[in-house]
């Protein structure tokens, strides 16, 4: 959230910033979910969608943290853990 608020206050480049952010952690969970198929890890799943669904969860928690507050650590630790169980084998 503070990162939004700092980049939102310096105007054009918010876009530009947060879309460089977004492309490297989407690049990161498919590296990430690549590598558990490869080793064994996880199912063998469609990278694309998988990565897609990591993304939207978090982008869901980050709105609830931020705009809500209906969420609590816990709970978004326990969403996260969930989702990833469906990826293991």
């Amino acid at each position: 959230l503070e990162f939004l608020i700092q980049v939102k206050s310096e105007g054009k480049r918010f876009a530009r910033s947060l879309n460089r952010r977004t492309i490297r952690i989407r690049k990161l969970f498919s590296r990430v979910i690549s590598d558990g198929i490869k080793d064994g890890t996880f199912k063998d799943l469609h990278v694309p969608s998988m990565t897609d669904i990591l993304v939207s969860q978090i982008e869901s928690i980050v709105v609830q943290l931020s705009l809500t507050e209906q969420s609590t650590r816990d709970e978004n630790v326990t969403r996260m853990m969930c989702l990833l169980d469906l990826f293991k084998k």
